[in-house]
């Protein structure tokens, strides 16, 4: 009567039907029909190779936990590979119980430019490889992957960050705080202030813009 045609299960019906017949049956549901859901495309995405999760704290060899010594993941070397694009893929359609088609939805595109100091391959399966042409930091933003020679940190350096260490120049957005280290082999910038027991190290210049 509700003109189900899809995805019977005639085991389970049969089954059910014998249990009512020997009078053996519960009241409960039994699932005698399903449909097939739509599998949806996934969409293309970036994945980074290079580790930018921070792990905070490094135990001493007298056994205390120094905070301040935080791997910081900015560097990537020359020839590094540093991202792959990895292509969409295609959905399958699925089907209602009344054996109408379910439309699935492809998945999306996505394109990455090769920017500065980046170069790009094609790979197998439609997968595009992104090499480093320089040392430096990566650098993201939509549609771009670039290899800078500066590293920008858009707030204080401190328990966050940790101490730094970069090919290349630094600039700080923020202060830096009591008692960490940066170092750079070029410039390093710093807009705020400077606290006491700090070590500014740098193959260029070095700008503070506070005390």
């Amino acid at each position: 009567r509700l003109d189900v045609v899809e995805g019977a299960d005639n085991d389970a019906i049969a089954h059910a039907v014998e249990q009512i017949n020997a009078g053996n049956h519960t009241v409960d549901q039994q699932i005698i029909a399903e449909a097939v859901s739509a599998d949806h495309g996934r969409d293309a995405t970036l994945e980074l190779l290079v580790d930018s999760h921070r792990r905070y704290g490094r135990l001493t060899p007298e056994g205390v936990i120094d905070l301040t010594k935080v791997s910081y993941g900015a560097n990537v070397e020359t020839g590094q590979e540093i991202a792959r694009l990895l292509p969409p893929t295609d959905g399958a359609d699925g089907r209602d119980l009344m054996g109408n088609r379910v439309p699935a939805r492809d998945g999306l595109p996505l394109e990455v430019k090769a920017g500065a100091n980046v170069r790009s391959e094609d790979g197998a399966r439609g997968v595009v490889h992104y090499y480093a042409e320089a040392d430096g930091a990566i650098k993201s933003i939509p549609g771009e992957l670039a290899v800078v020679d500066t590293l920008i940190i858009e707030s204080d350096v401190g328990f966050d960050t940790g101490n730094l260490e970069f090919n290349g120049e630094i600039v700080i957005k923020g202060s830096v705080g009591q008692g960490f280290t940066v170092k750079a082999t070029g410039n390093v910038f710093v807009f705020g202030s400077v606290d006491a027991g700090v070590t500014l190290m740098a193959g260029g210049d070095i700008g503070i813009g506070h005390g």
